[in-house]
């Protein structure tokens, strides 16, 4: 039983940890629509949907928690949790809904792109919140255009992972 903990405990340090290298990569990278600064890929985020498909919930939640902590750690930038942490936890719930009562009507890119969506959009709220600035809001149509984009690239990265990882490993 330890042993089986123990290789889980390890294999969820190991995806946290890529996680963290990924969103540390992408920090150094350019927007991804020039025209819409702050946009990135979300590289990080492969990394939780494969705990999810891996593990399962509760095991993504701790990777996306550490992951958004550890990262604005690293990043020196505490107040990014403000805004990572509930878009990354509303993010991943509309992920395991879907994955839990429509994956195989919609398959993984699909559930990329809707969880890229929602997470910029819950990220502009958030900013509009914490700015006391309704007028952020008129950011979400670019937001949105660069999480369809982000959506497309992560999903079409996990369909590659999943693809080649043994079907054994995964819940779904």
């Amino acid at each position: 039983m330890n042993s089986i903990n123990t290789k889980k405990m390890a294999s969820l340090s190991v995806i946290t940890a890529l996680a963290l290298i990924m969103f540390m990569v992408e920090s150094f990278l350019p927007p991804l629509l020039i025209f819409a600064p702050g946009t990135k890929i979300g590289l990080a985020n492969i990394f939780v949907f494969l705990a999810l498909i891996i593990y399962g919930k509760k095991e993504a939640f701790i990777v996306l928690i550490i992951k958004c902590a550890l990262g604005a750690v690293f990043s020196g930038n505490i107040f990014s949790l403000y805004y990572s942490l509930p878009a990354g936890v509303t993010s991943l719930l509309l992920a395991i809904v879907l994955f839990k009562f429509i994956y195989d009507k919609i398959g993984i890119i699909t559930i990329s792109v809707f969880c890229a969506l929602l997470h910029n959009i819950i990220q502009i709220i958030m900013a509009a919140l914490l700015a006391a600035t309704p007028q952020i809001l008129s950011y979400i149509p670019l937001a949105s255009a660069a999480g369809i984009i982000a959506g497309i690239i992560t999903g079409l990265s996990i369909y590659f992972i999943v693809k080649y990882l043994p079907s054994k490993l995964f819940i779904f």
